[in-house]
């Protein structure tokens, strides 16, 4: 894939990553375990849905930055 694709693709999939974890897998553990295991579930994922938001967000400065240049 070109350069011009990816830069058009990731804040596609990023959002779509962020809008899964917020609609979908965040509120299924409150429905499914006891409060306090559904909050550390829960903030786990959202964990390690800030360090995934973080790389990607880096990779899209990078690859705009190489556009630009």
């Amino acid at each position: 894939m070109g350069l011009q694709r990816w830069r058009l693709l990731l804040p596609g999939l990023w959002a779509g990553a962020l809008l899964c974890v917020a609609l979908l897998a965040t509120p299924a553990p409150f429905a499914l375990l006891p409060a306090a295991d559904a909050g550390r579930v829960v903030a786990r994922m959202l964990a390690q849905e800030a360090y995934a938001s973080l790389a990607l967000g880096i990779a899209l400065l990078v690859l705009e930055r190489l556009a630009a240049g």
